[in-house]
This record gives C-alpha cells, structure tokens and sequence, in this order.
C-alpha cells in the first residue's frame, strides 16, 4: 500500500469525525481542495459515496460509516505497527491541553518551559499559546489552550 493511500484513507477518518473538510485539512496541514479531491478518488476507486455533504455539515453514508468502522481498527494496526519498530522512549505527537486561563497562567506556563527542555534533543518545537479568553463550550469563563508538537506528529484526537 502506497504512503498516499495511508494519507487519504486518514484523511477519509478525520473528515468523517470531524464533520467537516476544512477542519480536516488544518489538522493535516493540507488545503481543503487537496483533501476534498482526494476524498474524491478514494470514493471513486471504491465505488461508493462515503460521505453526504451538504452545505451545512459531512456525515458519513450507511456505507462510509461501515467503512470507516473497520478502517479505524486497520489504522490503529498500523500505527501500532510502525510506533513498535521506532521504540526508542522518546515524546512523540501532538499534545493539547485545555484548562481555565487562570490555571494556564499560574500553574501550567512556569512548568512548561521546564517540560520542554526535557525533551529530548530539543527536537519538538516550543508550546505556544493557542487560544486565551471567553470559550463558551466551557461554560463562558476565561479558557486557555496550549499546543506542542513534534516533527512526526499525528491529528490530535479531542477530549471530551
């Protein structure tokens, strides 16, 4: 299997529970037109629509849900697969974090720099703040989000 079908068939799995190609392509770093078109073809190779779009939202069809119910295990393998051959204990991935931005500010950023450094060789890129305010999925009060990422990194999945 080619590097770009692993690609779209992740693709594929983070639009169908994203709900959305744009969200899709900034978690992967691509354009939404790349991911879209190559949704596209996966659909076409297949022979079956995967997902209904509409102007409003991405759902899966009945199809793209047994689909993507039996490549998320598939995917899994995979990266299971591939992270048992490069064991060396180092961080990998993308780590986000949550919290009120009173916790961020006092509590979290005097250790993150700390955290940091600890990391080996320097290789993953520094936190950065990614969001501080009002965030009304969090009942209206003051939320900070914090992102580091390293080199290999794979699309963060959300916590509920």
């Amino acid at each position: 299997m080619a590097l770009k079908d692993l690609l779209t068939l992740r693709l594929y799995t983070r639009v169908a529970r994203l709900g959305s190609f744009s969200a899709a392509a900034r978690e992967s770093g691509l354009a939404q037109s790349q991911v879209s078109r190559m949704i596209a073809e996966l659909e076409a190779s297949l022979g079956a629509r995967l997902l209904s779009r509409t102007t409003r939202a991405v759902t899966p069809t009945e199809a793209g849900l047994e689909f993507l119910a039996r490549m998320e295990p598939i995917l899994a393998a995979v990266d299971d697969a591939e992270n048992s051959v490069r064991e060396t204990g180092e961080l990998r991935g993308l780590l986000r974090i949550g919290m009120p931005s009173t916790m961020g500010i006092r509590v979290v950023m005097p250790r993150l720099s700390a955290f940091v450094a600890r990391l080996e060789n320097g290789r993953a890129a520094g936190p950065r703040l990614l969001s501080a305010g009002p965030h009304h999925a969090h009942g209206g009060s003051g939320v900070c989000g914090f992102s580091g990422e390293h080199p290999e990194q794979r699309p963060a999945t959300p916590i509920p």
